[in-house]
């Protein structure tokens, strides 16, 4: 039984693009289902920026401050752009791109590809090749000299489905590769100081409920959450200064609601009520630091699914899902809805 998650985006890329470890944890907890929340929405958001949001397989930059959007790509139709990953010179962006097969028995697959920030010469990295085989979730090497992704490939055994096998590999920009980095994990996530890895691994039952980290090759990684009590996680992101960790995630510790903050200026003094709609389980966006210390519950949305982003100087996080696009403070003190439009398939802050 999966949960209810992506499951927009999953269904319009065939369930290719979808994460791994959507499968029920082995006790999980009885689900709490999304309900209407009253949530804050933005006339402008109260820092500038852009951020690279995902809409129905093109890229899209999402103005901070007059939250309008400009689309950057026009890929063909019944082709899917996914999960993008900017440099660490800020020039490039990295995602996932899957193309609807004519064959309807071709289980077609994901390529790594590769274009400039301004959705310029786009172009494929690594072929994903042999049918069944996915490049996901990528994120770029601390020193941008490669690329580290989830490699999902569908293992059949004499014409019979015996399951698929998630592996984090890296990818030269040159297209070399893959070098396994990490078996069994995915949703990598390197730190910008070089000195991390985190990722994600799923339990018998294929949910992703357990976030390790390690050193950046992988080595000598832990269970950074332990027994927190988490159903499910996904898309761990380091901030720019390597010292917190976002996430989404159901369950977790019990966390009180934070009051909300008063003495708003402009333009946050120009907040109007909206309503989330209805449905899912519910999600909601963590931090905690690399050493596994101070786990901070940011928001109190019930999202569904939602991938965090920092900002550059590590003050916001936006986050997108299946309800909307937001941003919330890094101490969790506020929490605006930037837009109804939705990002199910990653974002980044440029």
């Amino acid at each position: 039984m999966q949960p209810l998650t992506r499951r927009r985006f999953c269904a319009a890329v065939a369930s290719t693009l979808a994460v791994a470890g959507c499968g029920a944890a082995a006790v999980p907890p009885t689900p709490t289902i999304i309900a209407p929340i009253n949530l804050p929405t933005a006339t402008a958001a109260p820092v500038a920026g852009k951020l690279l949001i995902t809409t129905q397989g093109n890229f899209f930059d999402f103005d901070l401050a007059t939250l309008r959007e400009t689309q950057l790509t026009h890929f063909p139709q019944d082709s899917f752009a996914a999960s993008p990953s900017l440099s660490p010179d800020r020039s490039k962006v990295a995602y996932s791109f899957y193309v609807l097969p004519k064959n309807e028995s071709d289980l077609g697959g994901s390529d790594l590809s590769l274009m400039d920030v301004t959705g310029a010469d786009p172009r494929v990295v690594r072929a994903h090749g042999t049918p069944g085989v996915s490049f996901e979730e990528p994120c770029w090497t601390s020193d941008g000299s490669g690329i580290l992704c989830t490699q999902r490939t569908t293992v059949y055994n004499q014409g019979n489905y015996q399951g698929v096998k998630v592996q984090v590999v890296r990818i030269g920009l040159d297209g070399s590769g893959p070098a396994a980095v990490v078996a069994d994990a995915q949703s990598p996530a390197t730190s910008p100081d070089g000195k991390h890895l985190a990722y994600l691994t799923v339990d018998q039952q294929g949910a992703t409920s357990k976030l390790w980290i390690g050193a950046a090759s992988g080595a000598g990684a832990k269970d950074l959450l332990g027994t927190q009590n988490f159903t499910y996680i996904r898309a761990p992101r380091l901030s720019a200064d390597s010292t917190r960790i976002a996430f989404g995630a159901v369950g977790g510790p019990p966390v009180a609601t934070p009051a909300k903050s008063s003495g708003l200026v402009s333009p946050l003094a120009l907040l109007r009520p909206a309503v989330a709609e209805a449905h899912g389980i519910a999600w909601e966006i963590w931090t905690v630091a690399p050493d596994g210390s101070d786990l901070r519950r940011l928001t109190h949305v019930q999202e569904d699914s939602p991938i965090p982003a920092w900002s550059p100087d590590g003050k916001w996080v936006a986050f997108a899902g299946e309800v909307g696009l937001y941003l919330v403070d890094a101490e969790g003190h506020q929490t605006l809805r930037l837009s109804t439009k939705t990002s199910g398939g990653g974002l980044a802050w440029l």
